[in-house]
């Protein structure tokens, strides 16, 4: 079948039925868990581990470098991507001739439920998807009618590694987005970007409610890379806040379906005692 693809402006060649399917992206491997598709998911970008049972598919590459030779033995239908720092992968596998399927990066809660319906009509699982997409619909929706009188300012940071450095959503982060659905606000959500580097937030920013530091570079310890870091950023520049949280696991810089069905739940928990 043909269908056709927004970000490559042009139609994509999928073969039919659609049981051998690749994604680089770890919130697509999870949505498509979700959607029942796992035993046809063949090859995975290593930080694909949610669901649990996603960390025994094949690791064919990360979200900027891929095995081409085991994509080939691997035979894929189709090979979903996403935008964002792997618009490189997308013209890599383009060039190898690959079936690739590119979604966009979500800027918001509403953008990780229109990458579950795009799932759903590239691999011919429309059912599926619009049970899933329901679903997250519902979830959110418990969120939309609370009255806030006075919205939390909340500073979160992502740690990425010794390589990535801290960094923190912008107004285009389904983060960003989230926080504000349940009754929040980011003091870094108004700059006109997905991410912004901690430090220039914290030069800013004079008081804060809660921090939220997640170690997003998948090393987990007691000591998370970055985080001696933040505290001393923060303490230099004499913020003050009441509260500061560390997740030792990526939650919230996920874009799958646990992101609204999980950690938006626990940030609401978190505005709520604040």
């Amino acid at each position: 079948m043909k269908i056709f693809n927004e970000i490559l402006g042009r139609y994509v060649e999928i073969e039919t039925p659609v049981n051998r399917i690749i994604s680089m992206s770890s919130g697509l491997t999870e949505a498509l868990f979700m959607m029942g598709l796992g035993d046809l998911v063949v090859g995975a970008d290593a930080f694909s581990n949610k669901p649990p049972e996603a960390r025994n598919v094949k690791k064919v590459g990360s979200y900027m470098h891929v095995n081409i030779n085991l994509i080939k033995e691997l035979r894929p239908n189709i090979v979903f991507t996403i935008t964002g720092v792997q618009r490189g992968i997308i013209d890599t596998l383009v060039r190898e001739g690959f079936p690739v399927y590119p979604l966009p990066m979500p800027t918001d809660v509403a953008g990780i439920i229109s990458n579950i319906s795009l799932l759903g009509y590239a691999t011919n699982h429309i059912t599926e998807a619009r049970k899933l997409v329901t679903r997250l619909h519902r979830a959110v929706g418990r969120y939309l009618y609370e009255e806030v009188i006075e919205r939390p300012r909340i500073l979160v940071t992502l740690d990425f590694g010794p390589r990535g450095g801290l960094w923190s959503p912008g107004a285009a982060s389904h983060i960003s987005d989230a926080i504000h659905i349940v009754g929040g606000v980011s003091v870094s959500g108004y700059e006109p970007v997905s991410y912004i580097e901690t430090a220039k937030i914290i030069e800013k920013t004079e008081r804060i409610d809660l921090v939220i530091y997640e170690n997003s570079s998948y090393i987990t310890s007691e000591k998370p890379i970055g985080y001696e870091a933040l505290q001393e950023m923060l303490s230099k520049k004499g913020v003050d806040f009441k509260k500061l949280v560390v997740f030792n696991e990526e939650r919230l810089a996920h874009t799958g379906p646990s992101f609204i069905l999980e950690s938006m739940d626990i940030l609401k928990k978190l505005v709520s005692e604040l």
